[in-house]
């Protein structure tokens, strides 16, 4: 008995060291001169208990960019029935907020009437309602730095699946709202349909173009063929080695899906461009020395 406790003592011990080792964060090698962009998924991260905030929603996005002073956050962006560009992750409207159908299925003053049913914050406050791209880029055209906006361009309609929104509209609702506010420089477009990005290359050959992927070595390659400024992942399905071979062909590296200290040290060390996470005040805690005196410019990425 005395055996089997000790040894699993000693097994727990190891884990435990394991687990509070920290990310090698002074040698990071990447197109950013070593820096990772901590960036808030859906803003301040996805709700759960210890985060009882909407994602995508005012409240979510302007506590994480304006308190938590990270590097940007991930934007989830839909493109309504009459072609404006709103925020919002899920399929279906039902699942987060009090009003039924699809986004696209939707008229903009349709979903002005939409709120958030879940912030447990709210004590009293109004639900917050739906937010809009436009709103977004307006607040932030005018700071002095500004911070980095990924956008996920969601091509869905659960409601109607024969009627997705088509790659090129959203192409150009996204071209004009960049342009509107001369983001070029400060958003980066993330998608899964080459269609959509080819086509906004197009309209907009300077705006920063990401291709969504989950397999890297084709995801890489189409990136590269297309002159795409660099690719998006879940961080469980790239190596550090396949973040090398990307960095190698100029392309930026955003890896996402990481919240537990274990799963962003290994993210870290794997020296991806930015980190996408629900765990924004960890993640910042982690890379604390990149916020210093000498980091505080506005960064430049490398990117061809």
């Amino acid at each position: 008995m005395n055996k089997i406790y000790t040894y699993c003592t000693a097994i727990a011990l190891i884990l435990s060291v394991s687990a509070c080792q920290k990310p090698d964060i002074h040698n990071i090698k990447n197109l950013n001169d070593g820096r990772v962009m901590v960036i808030g998924h859906g803003g301040g991260g996805f709700q759960s208990i210890f985060n009882p905030i909407p994602a995508n929603s005012a409240a979510s996005v302007y506590n994480a960019l304006d308190k938590l002073a990270i590097d940007g956050a991930e934007l989830d962006v839909q493109l309504t029935k009459d072609k404006q560009l709103i925020l919002y992750h899920d399929a279906q409207l039902n699942s987060q907020t009090n009003c039924q159908s699809c986004v696209s299925e939707q008229n903009l003053a349709d979903l002005k009437a939409c709120t958030y049913k879940n912030n447990l914050l709210r004590q009293g406050k109004p639900e917050e309602e739906l937010l809009l791209l436009d709103d977004v880029l307006k607040k932030y055209a005018s700071a002095s730095k500004k911070p980095f906006l990924f956008l996920d361009t969601k091509l869905l309609n659960e409601c109607n699946p024969a009627k997705l929104p088509d790659p090129t509209e959203f192409a150009i609702a996204i071209h004009k709202i960049v342009s509107k506010y001369k983001a070029q420089n400060w958003v980066y477009v993330e998608s899964s349909s080459t269609d959509l990005l080819l086509a906004l290359q197009q309209m907009s050959p300077k705006t920063r173009l990401i291709y969504y992927t989950k397999s890297i070595d084709d995801g890489i390659a189409t990136a590269t063929k297309y002159k795409f400024a660099g690719i998006t992942t879940f961080n469980n399905l790239i190596s550090k080695e396949q973040i090398k071979q990307a960095h190698e062909n100029g392309l930026l590296v955003s890896v996402l899906g990481v919240k537990s200290y274990k799963g962003l040290r290994e993210a870290i060390d794997k020296y991806p461009d930015a980190i996408q996470t629900d765990n924004v005040p960890r993640l910042a805690r982690m890379l604390r020395h990149q916020s210093g005196t000498a980091k505080k410019q506005q960064l430049v990425l490398t990117i061809p």
